[in-house]
């Protein structure tokens, strides 16, 4: 694997150029060496995986890596990042995880984003990481690991229905794109559990060739179709995920494409009118106008370099109710688990 590919926040490369196929099982042993190494109790490890063409062979390595590394493995299945996320957060005996997944890149990317504990491995980190891999550190463990498999997404949508129970039936004319992306193995159970009987849905099936489009709602071009169909329809409004759906993007009846600056202003309004004071935080692209609705409204504002782990350090340290970026990374922690989901 190339050094480049350690980026600041994951590891994303191309496929057979950047990223070795071959290459997977050596790293796992270094990644198993490494959490080790900064948590001695690990156990176990949760692992999940993008509808990508060649996420089958990666998990396939990267479980065998970790498993002869002594490292009980919990497989969830295809998903989006957002529910690896939520399992690290819901079962108390998941240690780390590794979502396998390129995020909005082209179908030719795969890669990694990591978690140790409810955290993510970013920064100074995965150079620590990179380091360990180039070195070729492992762990030597007599027993190997066990591998189970816990699909997550029923559990995921019921948090879903129970927790925003307020939107069950909502009588709305929507339009969502999934792109392809591994938001379609979740939504379509979603909408028919929430009750939702005026969804049009473009694109759920998890297609890692993305065959209509790539799965990047903050490119314009991505978002034709769906300006297209909300006009048809003449839906309230138009969303669409990126491809592993920890971002949305967000268009008017007018199919008016929204920037995520001034989506968080609308999310930010009724959180501010419940929790009068509290704290707001936005990347260094945001438009000032945000800041100055934000004073307004009487919010303590906070302005974080542009990265979602940035922007999610931002957060904890100010104790924001939520948090975002121009890029449709979004936070809730008013009454969610404070992590970016779409």
């Amino acid at each position: 694997m190339k050094d480049h590919i350690f980026r600041v926040y994951d590891i994303r490369g191309v496929v057979g150029e950047e990223f070795d196929l071959k290459q997977v099982y050596p790293f796992a042993r270094s990644l198993a060496a490494y959490l080790k190494r900064k948590s001695p109790s690990l156990k176990r490890i949760a692992v999940g995986m993008d509808g990508r063409t060649h996420s089958f062979v990666i998990k396939e390595e990267l479980v065998r890596g970790l498993l002869e590394s002594g490292l009980d493995v919990v497989f969830i299945g295809i998903s989006p990042t957002p529910l690896l996320y939520f399992t690290l957060h819901t079962q108390d005996d998941i240690d780390a995880g590794v979502m396998i997944t390129a995020s909005h890149n082209p179908k030719e990317y795969n890669g990694f984003k990591i978690c140790l504990g409810e955290d993510g491995v970013w920064g100074e980190q995965l150079q620590e990481l990179l380091a360990f891999f180039k070195e070729s550190k492992q762990i030597e463990s007599p027993d190997k690991g066990v591998l189970t498999e816990r699909p997550m997404i029923d559990e995921y949508i019921d948090f879903l229905v129970d927790h925003f129970s307020h939107l069950r039936g909502i009588n709305l004319p929507v339009v969502v794109d999934c792109g392809n992306g591994a938001t379609g193995a979740v939504i379509p159970e979603l909408i028919e559990k929430m009750e939702w009987q005026k969804v049009t849905l473009l694109y759920e099936e998890v297609d890692g060739n993305y065959p209509h489009h790539e799965a990047d709602p903050s490119v314009a071009k991505n978002l034709v179709d769906l300006v297209r169909q909300v006009k048809q329809d003449r839906a309230a409004v138009g969303i669409a995920f990126d491809g592993d759906g920890d971002r949305m993007g967000a268009v008017t009846h007018q199919g008016v494409i929204v920037p995520g600056d001034q989506l968080l202003a609308c999310f930010a309004q009724p959180i501010l009118m419940e929790h009068p004071g509290g704290s707001v935080v936005f990347d260094v692209k945001a438009s000032s106008g945000l800041l100055e609705l934000l004073t307004r409204w009487g919010a303590k504002s906070y302005m974080a370099p542009t990265g979602s782990a940035w922007v999610k350090k931002y957060m904890k340290e100010h104790e924001g109710l939520l948090a975002g970026e121009l890029s449709c990374h979004f936070f809730f922690n008013d009454r969610y688990f404070g992590y970016d989901d779409g």
